[in-house]
């Protein structure tokens, strides 16, 4: 006869019933194993009511959570979202909102890592910037819940793909999610990851920022550019534990100051945000003890400060060591700059002195 999409639920709730019954652990068990080989055959084109299949899925979680079964329930919830992300959005959000909702009884059962994994399965190949969002949220909370218990290197695994966000708003923008709000919370999650793999990570995307911002490939370079150097700012720990990369960061920090002000000089009006982000990068990389790399990097600038005031790398220099005092840098940070600085501008104001005279006479 015709297949009846919803039979196999009848059966199914049943047991669901006798195990609300009896907490039968064993048997919980078995259900979840019958539950996760539905999964696998509820793909979006398949006759399985994937509503029907996730409340089902949801009453499963309820069951197995209950009492000393939190291991059985993320057991199970493990294997039906491994066949979950081939189901519709409305049915993986569910999953979602199931974690959500028993995020507390996870990490005081013991099941802390479990309960990260469980997230961490939830976000891997999602596409949809709703469900994205509110999985990394969520990761983000099991990371504070489980503190040393969660996996950060399997989180870092995870999430790095979606480095940098490149969600762009649909027509009307129906969800109300934006690229911030994304951008956020893949920050938060990247907080807790381990620091020089993000560090590796933040760097390449400096120097890619960077090398496009010179070319002046396309609109927003210089948005780019700043929300690169924002992530090293932040990130700026796992820069620094390797000495090759600090010293490109810091380079490239540099010459983002001075492209400025090229930049300017061709009439782009779109350029703001990169001084200052330059500026508080090379300020946070001496603060936490990087000075050397940051005085080498900044050497050849004070040099350039001698070269005549209407020429695009004196120009250049100057901004760029504004940009630098701008953002709050330390004393002996100023004391380095002024040491280096000062006599290039004093040779500077010379030479166009002599050249007045030589004009004049």
């Amino acid at each position: 006869g015709k297949y009846d999409a919803t039979s196999p639920w009848i059966c199914v709730e049943g047991c669901l019933s006798a195990v609300g019954i009896s907490l039968d652990i064993r048997t919980a068990r078995d259900v979840a194993r019958t539950l996760s080989a539905r999964c696998a055959m509820a793909g979006p084109g398949s006759r399985v009511d994937h509503v029907r299949l996730y409340e089902v899925v949801g009453r499963a979680f309820g069951v197995l959570s209950a009492g000393d079964g939190m291991d059985a329930a993320l057991d199970f919830l493990l294997e039906a979202v491994s066949h979950g992300r081939r189901l519709k959005r409305a049915a993986r959000h569910r999953v979602l909102r199931l974690l959500s909702e028993k995020a507390g009884a996870a990490v005081s059962s013991g099941n802390g890592t479990r309960y990260a994994l469980a997230c961490l399965s939830v976000i891997e190949g999602e596409a949809d910037p709703r469900n994205l969002l509110e999985a990394l949220r969520l990761l983000s909370i099991s990371a504070a819940l489980t503190g040393d218990e969660f996996p950060d290197a399997e989180a870092f695994d995870t999430v790095q793909v979606y480095y940098p966000v490149s969600f762009v708003p649909p027509p009307g923008n129906p969800a109300g999610i934006t690229r911030g709000d994304l951008i956020d919370a893949l920050r938060e999650v990247l907080d807790v990851c381990p620091p020089d793999d993000v560090g590796t990570m933040v760097h390449e995307r400096l120097l890619d920022a960077e090398e496009e911002y010179g070319a002046g490939a396309g609109d927003g370079v210089a948005e780019e550019a700043a929300e690169a150097l924002g992530d090293v700012e932040r990130y700026a720990v796992g820069v620094i534990a390797e000495k090759t990369r600090l010293r490109e960061a810091a380079a490239a920090a540099v010459r983002l100051l001075e492209k400025t002000a090229v930049a300017s000089a061709s009439g782009r009006d779109d350029i703001s945000p990169v001084p200052r982000a330059a500026g508080a990068v090379l300020c946070r990389l001496q603060r936490d003890g990087a000075g050397g790399a940051v005085s080498d990097a900044l050497r050849h600038v004070c040099d350039d400060l001698s070269i005549r005031s209407g020429s695009s790398r004196g120009r250049a220099a100057a901004a760029a060591l504004g940009a630098v005092l701008e953002s709050g840098p330390t004393s002996r940070m100023v004391g380095d700059l002024a040491d280096a600085a000062l006599p290039r501008f004093f040779d500077r104001m010379e030479e166009e002195e002599r050249l007045t005279i030589i004009a004049a006479g």
